[in-house]
């Protein structure tokens, strides 16, 4: 129940919090603390709800004057609750009790202050009457009189300074763990007890937070009864963001506990400062600075989706130009710019002034609810609760998966840099007992045992999650909290029992308020061997170590063995499938993604240019729609496109952008396998096909983008003077304009050739945003791109059968000699080169690309086409290497169209290798693969990926070639419809 309390999930972590630090002391004053009249409150709080929550009727929707009616239903079961007595139903220890009668007060001298900003009862959670009772406050109040009376108990330390150091030091931890959220590495004094000494005025920098290595986040804390009467002179980081941005060299820091140090020239600074206090506090917002609470940043950390996300939220916060506003607390900002694409005005034209609506906190509560289950969970398996975890989240199933911190910083005194602990990670089945695996404790196996053990870890949950009922079931009577898996991956040791799962069980003596703990040796290589290609087969390689387990939580034989004869016949929880890997590196880091801020602050770049313009708001389709494109939108674009590439190094681009297509490719790959496995095998409470059409979307996305990053790099002729290093936020923008350019133009070319017509909208506001047009012209076609798309989903995710095959076509037609006739060199060889380079196998440190010489390559090929190469194979192999390299010298010489994907021929898909300003060639092996299938699907439907400068012998034996297939696929279909 929140209560009446703005953030009652925040007030009880803030107290628990507070408890760590000062309950010590607190005890040896009243003999009772924080987590006392935490515990009080909440115990209390539950006996309500047990007794009441069956009762409560949903309310309907209410008007200000409707009158409201108690249903009759809680009106008894109200008048039944208050002839109990709650001590009678709910345990509370000696400290306890001393603090209930702290807050206890007489009913003489009871007050309600309506007006009161922190709770109308003050402390006091029950009523001493004259005759001996107690009457106890509604439920309604319980969150806001905790919260007061942990407030009230630590202004009763105010004196202490010992307490006050406690104090300082849990909001500085409890920032630490936030802001590790954000970068591992944390720049700041050594920690020390002396540093929580000093008052927190928000004077120094406390930490600098690196964003990247010429981006920080410069972090100052104010613990507000620190504060006094007078405010500050200045905050630390807002004064530091100022001179970094007036000043063209070097500027020094100070750092909080007298450090010093120098920000280098060219560097972003974003100012935060962070407010911490015993209670509630909503901190107002000041123009070139952002403020947020202490549970407005825990709240920020725990909601992120990006490691960059508070940068961009605090650089948009912090912006000069960011207009005056009111919003209470930092949250009802956050929440409307996570939701509006992690930005707070999409449009061209910037209010002078803004109110964000106040009560978004609610999110909070709702998120509570929504991990409540699994914060029980936690409490029966032994784990941390949630307020301590670094990030949770729980997926349908019922199943969940956590990250905690394991161990302890490591600070580098050299560079003064705190690195962030481990993150240990957990999936729980949220099951009755729960079922808690341990995704840690890997660290000396391979890679691959390490994936394969965490995705064994993942399948897991979901089989014990789905024996649902039967589970629950089965442990009636068993007084079994939960149990804790841990996976340890292994060979067989000679004279040990042999599987390829072995089960262990904790040896020390279980309590019986214990989970139980039990360990799973996996021979890896015997599991894949056995499961290879065989769905059922995960089930039964572990369905005795599952009977094991159940037999160590006290289960009868027989019901752990019906338990474990179900296991044995449910639905598959993992499939496994060997197969040959066609590059050398697999498995690659995630790709750099576009990121929704640069996205949405290219759209309000766009709305300036036509605001600045004087195009008015309103509609616009067909001609006037195209005349906005060509004329403001598509040039816009392609300028920011243009500028952020000459801010770079243009070769860096270049490899960069190449970097990135393999990631994005290999990225895509291994989804896309792993959504074809689970919809042949599987059942899922989401759509596999939705989720294939989704990332097939995001794919091409990506993919398109990184291209014409790279293809815009090599038309580039000049070099900038100083250039600035390539960092994820900076590649972003790029993909942000490159996004912009290619959806306008392709919007253009819609609109153009009237298929699927559009309408763009511009709000007075200058927000822009582009619809399918409700009222097409008639004479124009509409393209249903729903269904094409979910019709190239189910051909990716199920696959589809073709008779015909490349090699077969090239026997029987001339397209091959066609070829070599024309380029010197056939398909079939550029095949060879595609399949052979993409298997190249030395890489720099770090890198997922090579630079090589056209020798290299050539020779390569050669090699991998066996020693029977000759001569005239090298010459053909060359050939192929020709036609595949995309150059600078190309790219500047053709009218570029980044928008025609499909007719183009000098693209960087049909020529994936690119050469680099050094005559060097980068091999991409995942994007050159990408470009096989391209080639093999269109040659094999007799068509070139690309239309025109088509040598008419070549023409001709293409049409031949589909000439043939139609004439297989008509008399096919004769024979299905004869039949």
């Amino acid at each position: 129940m929140p209560g009446l309390t703005e953030r009652p999930v925040a007030d009880l972590t803030r107290a628990l919090r507070m408890a760590e630090a000062v309950d010590g002391r607190l005890h040896r004053r009243f003999r009772f603390g924080i987590a006392n009249v935490v515990n009080v409150a909440m115990r209390y709080g539950d006996f309500c709800v047990r007794h009441l929550a069956d009762a409560w009727v949903p309310a309907p929707d209410l008007e200000l004057n409707d009158e409201v009616s108690l249903p009759d239903v809680e009106f008894e079961a109200t008048r039944a609750f208050l002839n109990l007595d709650p001590l009678d139903h709910i345990e509370l220890g000696e400290a306890d009790k001393r603090a209930l009668e702290w807050m206890t007060n007489s009913a003489g001298r009871a007050a309600f202050d309506v007006e009161s900003l922190s709770s109308p009862f003050e402390r006091f959670l029950r009523f001493a009457d004259s005759a001996g009772g107690h009457r106890w406050v509604p439920p309604l109040f319980i969150p806001e009189i905790m919260a007061h009376a942990a407030r009230e108990l630590v202004s009763a330390l105010d004196r202490d300074g010992q307490a006050r150091k406690a104090l300082r030091s849990s909001c500085l931890n409890q920032i630490r763990q936030a802001l590790w959220r954000f970068s591992h590495r944390l720049i700041e004094p050594p920690p020390s007890s002396e540093g929580a000494a000093s008052p927190l005025r928000g004077i120094d920098v406390q930490w600098l937070v690196p964003v990247n290595p010429s981006t920080f986040i410069a972090v100052s804390v104010i613990y507000v009864p620190d504060l006094g009467a007078a405010p500050p002179p200045y905050i630390g980081s807002v004064e530091l963001a100022k001179q970094v941005r007036s000043q063209s060299g070097p500027v020094p820091v100070r750092m909080a506990g007298g450090r010093r140090g120098t920000i280098k020239s060219g560097a972003e600074v974003i100012p935060l400062t962070v407010f911490a206090a015993p209670g509630h506090i909503a901190v107002p917002q000041a123009v070139g600075e952002a403020r947020l609470a202490l549970e407005d940043l825990t709240w920020i950390a725990e909601t992120a989706t990006s490691d960059d996300d508070l940068y961009a939220f605090a650089r948009d916060l912090s912006a000069p130009d960011f207009p005056e506003s009111f919003g209470w607390e930092a949250i009802n900002y956050w929440e409307p710019w996570k939701a509006n694409g992690k930005s707070f005005f999409k449009g061209g034209v910037v209010p002078n002034g803004v109110y964000f609506e106040a009560h978004a906190g609610e999110a909070e509560w709702d998120r509570a609810v929504e991990l409540s289950d699994l914060e029980v969970a936690l409490l029966r398996v032994g784990l941390p609760p949630i307020r301590d975890l670094r990030a949770a989240e729980v997926a349908p199933g019922p199943v969940a998966n956590v990250a905690m911190i394991a161990g302890d910083p490591r600070y580098d005194a050299i560079r003064g840099v705190n690195i962030a602990p481990g993150v240990d990670g957990w999936s729980l089945a949220l099951t009755e007992p729960p079922v808690a695996v341990a995704r840690a404790g890997l660290e000396e196996a391979s890679a691959d045992h390490r994936r394969f053990v965490f995705d064994l870890c993942g399948g897991l949950i979901y089989g014990f999650a789905a024996l649902g009922g039967r589970w629950r079931f089965a442990h009636q009577g068993i007084d079994v909290p939960g149990y804790v898996l841990y996976l340890h991956a292994s060979e067989t040791v000679s004279g040990e029992p042999s599987g390829v799962v072995t089960p262990y069980l904790d040896p020390h003596v279980r309590a019986i308020d214990e989970p139980v703990n039990f360990l799973w040796r996996i021979d890896v290589e015997g599991f894949a061997d056995s499961a290879n290609g065989d769905p059922q087969a995960a089930n039964l390689l572990t369905a005795d170590a599952v009977f094991d387990l159940l037999r160590a939580g006290g289960m009868d034989v027989d019901t752990a063995a019906a338990l474990r004869d179900q296991w044995r016949t449910a639905k598959p929880f993992l499939v496994l499938e060997m197969k040959q890997a066609r590059t050398t590196l697999n498995h690659l880091p995630d790709p750099w993604r576009l990121r929704p801020s640069d996205e949405s602050r290219m759209v309000a770049a766009l709305g300036r240019r036509l605001h600045d313009a004087g195009v008015q708001p309103g509609e616009y389709r067909a001609d006037d729609a195209n005349r906005l494109i060509r004329e403001h939108l598509a040039p816009l674009a392609l300028e920011t496109l243009t500028e952020g590439i000459k801010s770079h190094d243009g070769s860096e681009v270049v490899l960069t952008g190449m970097e990135q297509l393999a990631r994005v490719m290999d990225s895509a790959i291994h989804q896309q396998d792993d959504l074809s496995r689970v919809a042949a095998n599987l059942s899922t409470e989401w759509d596999p096909l939705t989720r294939t059409a989704e990332l097939s979307a995001e794919t091409l996305q990506l993919r398109q983008c990184n291209e014409i990053v790279v293809e815009a790099a090599l038309r580039i002729l000049d070099k900038p003077a100083a250039t600035k290093p390539i960092t994820p936020q900076a590649w972003s923008g790029l993909l942000a304009a490159a996004d912009a350019y290619l959806t306008a133009t392709t919007l253009s070319e819609r609109m153009y050739h009237q298929v699927a017509p559009a309408v763009i909208t511009l709000s007075p506001m200058y927000e822009l945003t582009v619809d399918d047009d409700p009222h097409p012209d008639a004479s124009a076609w509409g393209l249903r791109n729903d269904e094409l798309t979910r019709a190239a989903a189910g051909i990716r995710l199920h696959g589809t059968q073709d008779d015909d095959s490349l090699q077969q076509a090239n026997e029987e037609d001339d397209v091959e000699d066609a070829f070599q006739q024309a380029w010197g060199a056939t398909s079939q060889d550029m095949f060879s080169t595609l399949a052979a380079l993409a298997k190249w196998e030395t890489f720099e440190p770090g890198r997922t690309t090579a630079h090589v010489t056209v020798a290299e390559a050539t020779v390569w090929v050669c090699d991998a086409l066996g020693p029977g190469a000759d001569e005239s194979q090298r010459t053909r192999v060359e050939a192929a290497i020709e036609m595949l390299t995309s150059t600078a010298v190309q790219m500047q010489a053709v009218e570029w169209k980044p928008w025609q994907t499909r007719t183009r021929r000098h693209r960087l898909l049909v020529q994936p290798l690119a050469q680099d300003s050094d005559g060097r060639l980068i091999v991409s092996p995942q994007y050159l693969l990408t470009s096989f299938q391209v080639y093999y699907r269109h040659l094999l439907q007799g068509v070139l990926p690309w239309a025109g400068d088509v040598p008419q012998p070549v023409s001709n034996a293409l049409a031949n070639r589909r000439a043939r297939r139609n004439i297989r696929f008509e008399r096919l279909l004769q024979d299905r419809l004869e039949r």
